[in-house]
């Protein structure tokens, strides 16, 4: 009969050997009893979609556990058989879920390298009763909560806290992005993630092995870009830069990555920043007023409109360079990149045109515009689209006839003296087509004739008469450099003032009948509706402060012995 000191003697080795699949040295070939009590996780609602490729390390003899301390951070879920309810992770055997194969090795040494491995989330130990030589997987994701029925003899660890990449993964506060959504990463207890993460139709590029500001910067760099996904799998780092960042709510992820969203800001904020500037048109960026349209200039990116392109110039910087050049309608500031912001400087603004750039177009207020004048001796009879001009936009009818072109000259410099030079020094000479295609390009054309009527235009052009021999300019109506005060000869529409009258005659044409008349003191020409000059002789020229006018017209008084004084 077996003594009670035999017995509990018995009772012990067993204990120890069962003690030794979970922390020992030794194989264990008896039926192990691992412990009853298992504590529940929570973040595992559903299936992790994680995935790595597996390595498998085997070892001829058993190894020592590398640490007493291994399995302090983390927590027995589950105990196979022949616990009364055995269980395991859902994804023990998944060969997507498992990152290392470990055979002949201790827990410890398991638990060890799980964590120091990034995304390690748990381990699995078992005994095969093939063999009897203990393996263990680490894992990177535990499966569905409660886990699977199991007829091994295993126990499975949670990994409470999990090697993250945190240069790759970290919340950032670099200008330009915020995080949106975090995903399983540094205990987050809701994961969620853009619900256009993985669609590809929104996806403008995907970066690998890039670091966050890298991610970020690429971003910032495409117009298109409203958001960053920034994902690992395995030790893979993905950034995915995306054109659409789905709803504000998200949806649940798995997946251990951060969405950023690209900073919004307040448009309106600029309308008022840039004096003697408007906001006109909005581009592509966050921020925008709902519903708009992105817009711009139709001329951003046109060469013949663009007189300069600089970067990095601050939004009030680009302004003030436009504000030196009186041909310069307006201006696009193009941010590109945060860091590069380009300023494009346009000698026409065209229209609104549809765009996907980063963008703010601004147009120059004509009150605010430097005003061209036109040399002594000559008069501005038309604008084209230039910054004082907000009406309709004209030119002489010859400006591209080459015809009646005398010369062509190219000048550099923002004034029309060297044009009306040349035309004074030739006897031909009606007047000049100004012409500015940009800063360094700016064309004088004489003209043999200046036209009878004018033609619309596109053009930053100005048309410059020179003013007949013997005449002089007394007043300018209500053209486009004349807003405050037009004015002209109070008889102008005075039947009984009026000697005679023409259509259809230029400036030249018109003071030529006049001096053919004995009585004939000045003359009025008139631009009809848009349409026609019509020419008033006059015999009597009225007060000599004139009156104020309406009227697109020019008063011209014979100049010389005789002429009446005002």
């Amino acid at each position: 009969m077996m003594s009670i000191t035999a017995f509990f003697s018995i009772i012990i080795i067993i204990v120890v050997f069962g003690a030794t699949f979970v922390r020992g040295q030794m194989v264990d070939t008896s039926t192990s009893t691992f412990p009853s009590t298992s504590t529940s996780f929570t973040p595992e609602t559903s299936t992790w979609t994680t995935s790595s490729t597996s390595t498998e390390q085997a070892a001829t003899t058993t190894a020592t556990a590398t640490s007493v301390d291994a399995l302090k951070q983390y927590t027995l879920v589950f105990t196979g058989v022949p616990s009364s309810q055995p269980r395991r992770f859902s994804t023990a055997f998944t060969t997507s879920a498992i990152i290392h194969k470990l055979k002949g090795r201790t827990v410890d040494d398991c638990a060890t390298l799980c964590s120091n491995t990034v995304g390690c989330w748990g381990v699995f130990a078992y005994t095969p009763s093939s063999d009897k030589i203990q393996r263990c997987h680490t894992l990177n994701d535990l499966g569905v909560l409660g886990g699977v029925d199991t007829g091994s003899n295993s126990i499975s660890y949670k990994n409470n806290s999990p090697l993250q990449p945190k240069p790759f993964l970290r919340a950032t506060d670099i200008a330009g992005v915020e995080v949106s959504f975090l995903g399983r990463v540094e205990g987050v207890l809701d994961p969620r993630r853009f619900p256009t993460a993985f669609d590809e139709e929104v996806m403008l590029k995907e970066l690998r092995d890039v670091d966050t500001l890298e991610c970020i910067l690429a971003c910032l760099g495409e117009p298109a870009c409203f958001g960053i996904f920034a994902l690992l799998r395995g030790e893979d780092r993905i950034c995915r830069l995306l054109s659409d960042i789905g709803n504000a709510r998200g949806v649940f992820t798995n997946s251990r990555s951060i969405s950023y969203s690209r900073q919004s800001f307040d448009v309106s904020e600029y309308v008022d920043t840039v004096d003697g500037f408007t906001l006109n048109r909005v581009g592509a960026i966050q921020g925008a007023p709902t519903g708009s349209q992105p817009q711009r200039f139709s001329t951003m990116f046109n060469a013949e409109a663009t007189i300069k392109v600089s970067s990095g110039v601050t939004l009030e910087g680009c302004a003030a360079e436009c504000d030196d050049l009186f041909h310069c309608q307006g201006f696009s500031y193009w941010i590109p990149s945060i860091t590069t912001p380009r300023c494009i400087l346009l000698a026409d603004i065209g229209r609104p045109v549809s765009t996907a750039s980063a963008s703010l177009s601004f147009a120059r207020h004509s009150s605010n515009a430097q005003v061209f004048k036109a040399p002594q001796g000559f008069v501005t009879l038309y604008e084209g689209v230039t910054p004082t001009n907000d009406g309709v936009s004209y030119r002489f009818s010859t400006g591209f006839t080459s015809s009646e072109h005398l010369n062509v000259v190219e000048v550099d410099f923002d004034t029309s003296e060297e044009c009306a030079l040349l035309c004074l020094a030739n006897d031909q000479c009606e007047g000049y087509f100004y012409w500015i295609l940009d800063e360094q390009d700016q064309r004088c054309v004489l003209l043999s004739s200046i036209g009878v009527s004018p033609l619309s235009t596109s053009s930053n052009s100005y048309s410059v008469a020179r003013i007949p021999t013997g005449y002089e300019l007394r007043f300018v109506g209500q053209v486009p450099y004349n807003q405050d005060s037009p004015r002209r000869f109070s008889t102008a529409f005075d039947s009984n003032a009026r000697i005679a009258s023409f259509t259809g005659l230029s400036l030249h044409e018109c003071a030529a009948q006049c001096s053919q008349e004995q009585f004939c003191v000045g003359i009025f020409m008139w631009l009809r509706q848009g349409r026609q000059h019509v020419c008033f002789l006059l015999n009597n020229l009225g007060t000599a402060d004139g009156v104020p006018t309406a009227s697109y017209s020019f008063s011209f008084r014979v100049s010389g012995e005789g002429t009446p004084e005002f």
